[in-house]
């Protein structure tokens, strides 16, 4: 859901170009395409944050790890 809010935040402030670093491999790795999300309640989620991608013109995700995210 963070990374929802996330989004819908940066879409309201009209932003276009967008760099997401996240410390969940799970997460970053679904949004990049690079796994399946099977769960049902997570994809109710993913179609959310799929739907808002849609109003960037260009988006990329970057796993970042956790002892690197402290901040």
């Amino acid at each position: 859901m963070g990374l929802y809010y996330g989004l819908l935040h940066a879409v309201k402030l009209n932003i276009k170009i967008l760099d997401v670093f996240g410390d969940s491999k799970l997460v970053i790795s679904q949004c990049s395409g690079a796994y399946k999300v099977k769960n049902k309640k997570l994809l109710e989620i993913f179609n959310l944050i799929k739907s808002l991608e849609a109003k960037f013109d260009k988006i990329e995700y970057f796993h970042v790890y956790r002892e690197n995210n402290k901040i």
